[in-house]
């Protein structure tokens, strides 16, 4: 008989750990939602030096447990559907991440608790030139032009962490011919389906 109740008590743990480490995880998991559009604050003017536009994606949390090690990267940038250069790998930065004291290490990733949310700056205008800049880390070199002439792009996106599956995002962006920033806008800006994302995970 005891042998019996030990058994079953062991079966009983055996199951609470199931159900602790495995079962009730995946339930509760962080899950990302995107937003832009072209208003404040997605599209935000600064006024420090020149007038800057930016362009920024809000991520919003809205899962049942903080989001760990987010970051955001460029997959590709197209234009006139071809490839326009290789930015594969290409950093996209979190507006709160620009000062010149975040470790190097850590700048890239963030946590985003539940219902919290941050902002990606993904491009910027300006009244020194006509062109788009795109946002990066304390203007560090990063082997590829950050710049864009003005046209219509399609930038695509990746949105990856410790603790949810990445999203893929496509995100078109347009810049008129002219050294002003007001004429930087985002166009529209979807989530990729599974049989898409492919495409540029492969």
């Amino acid at each position: 008989m005891i042998g019996v109740i030990a058994i079953a008590i062991s079966i009983i743990a055996l199951i609470f750990s199931l159900l602790k480490d495995f079962i009730i995880p995946c339930f509760q998991k962080p899950k990302l939602k995107f937003k832009f559009e072209n208003d404040i604050p997605f599209r935000r003017f600064t006024t420090s030096h020149t007038r800057s536009c930016f362009l920024r994606i809000r991520v919003r949390n809205v899962g049942k447990t903080p989001a760990l090690n987010c970051r955001c990267q460029i997959l590709s940038i197209e234009k006139d559907n071809e490839i326009y250069g290789d930015y594969t790998g290409c950093p996209v930065r979190w507006a709160s991440r620009p000062e010149k004291d975040v470790n190097p290490l850590d700048r890239e990733r963030l946590e985003i608790g539940q219902g919290e949310s941050e902002f990606l700056d993904t491009a910027t205008a300006n009244y020194c030139d006509e062109k788009i800049h795109l946002c990066q880390y304390h203007n560090e070199g990063i082997g590829t032009p950050i710049e864009l002439e003005p046209n219509d792009y399609n930038v695509v996106i990746i949105v990856s962490g410790s603790n949810f599956r990445p999203y893929v995002l496509s995100f078109r962006i347009t810049k008129t011919n002219e050294k002003n920033p007001d004429g930087l806008k985002g166009i529209e800006l979807n989530i990729l389906r599974k049989k898409y994302q492919r495409n540029y995970l492969e």
